[in-house]
């Protein structure tokens, strides 16, 4: 989705959001990658604790839904990278962290307010024109990161787009789980569940919002939840109430109640309002490592 509260020029930026550049970078390779290959060349990457723009690497490649697949479509391969830039969470050489809870930096900048919703922490005036400034490097550093492990798993390949789903748009937007391309050429990939067809899309129609007018297309097909029949959020105590089928639940994580990822129906659905589907591609070779710093 998108979370929009004004027209960019704004100087507030809610904390809360933590965007941390998630993204996915799309690729056609020529060379053959074969798993003890891909495998050595991975782990290789690693204990070479690469440096960008003053951020060591993290290789966060098997964290969460995150992943470093090969796919076939079209008599061609292609790579998937999708990653985030944890290594930015801290303080660093950049700029300040991008969690509060995390960076002293924003803990010394920062206001709060009580709000019918909770209590709201953002950052206004030049402290928040600062952090956005700061916001668009780690941009681009995400993006920088997944071209290097393009570049050292692949000999031979042509990037063909390269998009962040979890950031800031302008200072008054934020990206949440979707992207937003500037431009009606760039092929978007669309990604269900592990073993799945990926989806290669072009955006089509954009959408009005605040006086934006931006394309939005999601990453995936979204996650399925479980029977609920009510849910209710509680501030204070910043948990949830619901009823699945005939149980009433308290918990504070929404994880709790998804049920796997809906199906490619979802994806079909849209295709000819936000986005045209261009190609379908089917998984060759998916990778789960997770590191020891992750």
């Amino acid at each position: 989705g998108i979370l929009n509260w004004g027209d960019g020029t704004i100087p507030l930026i809610p904390l809360q959001l933590m965007p941390n550049n998630c993204g996915v970078l799309l690729a056609s390779i020529s060379d053959e990658i074969t798993p003890k290959k891909f495998l050595e060349r991975l782990f290789k990457l690693n204990d070479d604790q690469e440096n960008i723009d003053g951020l060591n690497i993290n290789l966060d490649i098997g964290r969460k839904n995150h992943f470093v697949n090969i796919y076939e479509g079209g008599n061609r391969n292609y790579i998937l990278i999708h990653t985030s830039l944890p290594e930015a969470k801290y303080d660093n050489k950049v700029g300040d962290g991008l969690y509060y809870s995390l960076s002293h930096n924003l803990r010394g900048k920062m206001c709060e307010d009580e709000t019918p919703y909770g209590r709201i922490t953002y950052l206004n005036s030049i402290n928040a024109i600062e952090f956005y400034e700061s916001l668009k490097k780690y941009s681009e550093i995400a993006k920088k990161k997944r071209e290097l492990i393009l570049a050292r798993l692949a000999d031979k390949y042509e990037i063909i787009s390269n998009e962040n789903h979890l950031e800031f748009y302008n200072m008054n937007t934020c990206l949440l789980g979707c992207y937003s391309p500037r431009n009606e050429k760039t092929y978007i990939p669309i990604t269900i569940a592990p073993s799945q067809l990926a989806y290669f899309v072009l955006p089509k129609n954009k959408i009005s919002i605040n006086g934006l007018s931006l394309y939005l297309v999601p990453h995936g097909s979204g996650h399925k939840l479980k029977n609920i029949s009510s849910l209710d959020y509680c501030p204070k105590e910043k948990a949830f109430i619901a009823r699945i089928s005939d149980i009433n639940l308290v918990f504070s994580d929404l994880e709790f109640i998804i049920d796997g990822y809906r199906a490619k129906e979802e994806i079909i659905k849209y295709n000819g309002s936000i986005y045209n589907i261009t190609s379908v591609l089917t998984p060759i070779l998916e990778s789960k490592i997770v590191f020891d710093d992750n």
